[in-house]
């Protein structure tokens, strides 16, 4: 019952000295999706020898520690206007609020007839641009500027990404803010 995942950046196994027995595997490029164990102080990282004994294929675990991670974290919808765009926030205080990314689908008003812009700058939040019409256009360089300046502040700092997310696919969408210039080279999914 205690089985999460948790989001991490992709380098995050970088500095990590047991990086060969971390359970991880990447669902969303950029970053990592790592089992954990939900201790009350703490999150741990779950070893592959360490769930060995459980009878259960890598597959499950995820599965499961997904479903529990959704169901143990609550996030809160808000509105921002940033120019003449309208970013959907999905927020909470928990370690593990990121991981609604996964359930965005399912998030009110998060997805749009032709898919969404979404960013996951930190471990707190999930933002959205509901695609429904040109209007994308103009959000792609809130939404950059926006998920760029929340994951270079932090803290728990995850993506710098703007992904396109379409029927459950979500795609990097390059960038690059340079000197007060943005270039965006969308890519097709």
């Amino acid at each position: 019952s205690r089985l999460r995942v948790q989001l991490y950046p992709a380098d995050y196994l970088d500095g990590i000295s047991f990086k060969n027995e971390t359970f991880y595997r990447t669902d969303i490029p950029g970053t990592l999706t790592v089992l954990a164990i939900d201790l009350p102080s703490s999150i741990a990282t779950v070893t592959r020898s360490g769930t060995r004994s459980w009878g259960k294929s890598d597959n499950e675990l995820f599965d499961i520690g997904l479903r529990n991670a959704l169901a143990a974290t609550e996030v809160q919808q808000e509105v921002h206007t940033i120019g003449d765009s309208k970013i959907i926030s999905f927020s909470g205080d928990d370690l593990l609020s990121a991981v609604h990314i996964f359930d965005i689908h399912k998030l009110d008003g998060a997805v749009g007839v032709y898919g969404a812009l979404v960013g996951i700058p930190t471990r707190h939040f999930v933002l959205c641009y509901p695609i429904n019409d040109l209007g994308a256009v103009k959000a792609v360089q809130s939404m950059a500027t926006v998920i760029s300046g929340m994951n270079r502040e932090g803290p728990g700092s995850l993506s710098p990404y703007l992904y396109w997310y379409k029927e459950g696919v979500l795609e990097i969408q390059p960038y690059v803010i340079e000197n007060h210039n943005f270039n965006f080279i969308p890519t097709l999914l």
